[in-house]
């Protein structure tokens, strides 16, 4: 089997920190990790029939000792064992954390109150965050996922005072046969569904947010769950929104919104699984109005083609939202498919003015030509064009060195006699100055 961890480039190698590289990647998780993680799943549901099988009255000792067994047992395989194996020790541990919970603070059998759900969440927290941050389940995205999960039920079923968490609620309810009851799956109490609906927003705008910040500086592992999350409750915002407005149109307004904040989201971080979950819930809510209207205007048999004209103004405004999103977040186009533009038009060559050749007044002025000759101007003779320089010349040549030349005549200077050409002591004598 393939570990991911080894599909790390050079630069997260060097930090040697597995932790680290789980926040900036995601795992690339193929068939044979996923069927792990189911395994883990069925484990875990295994030890609840166990607890069952060997409980009389009180389950509390055997429901705590069998859930922290399976978690010694998956974090000891996980130590030893890479691949598969830890994803379901992965998932062991993340069903089994709050089973530990659950039956050491209602395993009696006794009802339970909302105090009690309040420690159970919390708990479920603390251990989610141990584990997420030690051990190697370090860094591991479901963790991180559940405990940002079960933080925002903990803080939806303060601010709203339920009398139990939200995931109890839908388990109640499809129990009893009423999960067809909006009202009581969603907005908890009658009287607290404006609050709901308000905290719910809180908490998907502040993850969402998170996700994208995340995204922004390369930390898509840590990014996944905030997304994920966030995208759960912005849902739940938008139906009970909708739920507390009691109007359809309002209600698929809600949800075309939600939808349209995720889809931004999935497209801001590069994401192609948001990206495409908001585009569904955007769908959604369309489908919601369309529906409605057509009920509302459709009499007899023009129920289709009421249907057709929603349904026809429903996608052009999708259409519509889609180009301006791929425009403004500049989009690859068609996925990133490689193509060949189409080389513009060539510009047209410019016209050349009419030339008037001739004087003014002349016959030849009023003549045109459409290609005129060269301007006739008026220039000196120029000298003949230089060659080009040979290697010999490249260097500019000195001026010639003057001619020897004479030495000047005095002027205005007494003649100066001529010295006598023969030795002293000849016989002839040196003649006699001029007078």
């Amino acid at each position: 089997m393939t570990d991911t961890t080894t599909l790390a480039t050079t630069d997260d190698l060097a930090k040697a920190a597995p932790f680290r590289w789980r926040l900036a990647n995601r795992p690339d998780v193929r068939f044979g990790h996923a069927a792990g993680g189911v395994a883990g799943i069925l484990a875990a549901a295994a030890i609840v029939g166990f607890v069952v099988e060997v409980t009389d009255d009180d389950a509390t000792l055997p429901g705590v000792g069998f859930n922290l067994l399976l978690i010694a047992v998956a974090l000891a395989a996980g130590f030893f064992l890479r691949g598969p194996v830890r994803s379901a020790g992965v998932a062991a541990i993340a069903i089994a954390i709050p089973q530990v919970w659950l039956f050491a603070i209602a395993g009696d059998g006794n009802a339970v109150e909302r105090g009690d759900y309040r420690i159970i969440l919390l708990l479920s927290v603390a251990a989610y965050l141990l584990f997420y941050l030690l051990t190697w389940t370090r860094g591991r995205a479901l963790l991180l996922g559940l405990a940002l999960l079960f933080g925002a039920s903990w803080i939806v079923f303060e601010v709203t005072s339920q009398n139990a968490p939200f995931a109890v609620q839908v388990a109640g309810e499809a129990q009893s046969g009423r999960a067809d009851n909006p009202a009581a799956v969603l907005g908890g109490r009658d009287d607290k569904t404006t609050e709901t609906a308000i905290a719910d927003l809180v908490i998907a705008v502040g993850l969402l947010g998170a996700g994208v910040v995340l995204d922004r500086r390369r930390r898509a592992g840590a990014a996944t769950p905030c997304l994920l999350v966030g995208g759960f409750y912005g849902v739940s915002a938008a139906l009970t929104f909708g739920l507390d407005a009691n109007n359809v149109y309002a209600t698929g307004a809600f949800v075309a919104v939600a939808g349209l904040v995720i889809g931004l989201a999935g497209s801001l971080g590069r994401r192609r699984g948001t990206s495409w979950i908001g585009s569904i819930v955007l769908l959604g809510g369309v489908v919601a109005v369309v529906a409605k209207g057509t009920g509302d205007a459709a009499s007899g048999s023009n129920n289709a083609g009421v249907f057709g004209g929603f349904a026809l103004a429903g996608a052009a405004v999708l259409l519509a939202a889609g180009i301006m999103v791929a425009r403004a977040l500049s989009e690859p186009v068609d996925g990133g498919e490689p193509f060949t533009p189409k080389p513009p038009k060539p510009a047209p060559e410019p016209v050349p003015e009419p030339v008037t050749v001739g004087a003014p007044g002349d016959a030849a002025s009023d003549t045109t030509a459409a290609e005129p000759a060269a301007p006739i101007t008026w220039a000196p003779p120029s000298a003949p064009p230089e060659s080009a320089p040979s290697e010999s010349a490249a260097a500019p040549e000195p001026p010639p060195a003057p001619a020897a030349a004479a030495p000047p005549e005095p002027v205005d200077a007494a003649p100066v006699a001529e010295e006598p050409t023969t030795a002293p002591g000849d016989d002839e004598t040196p003649p006699a100055p001029a007078e």
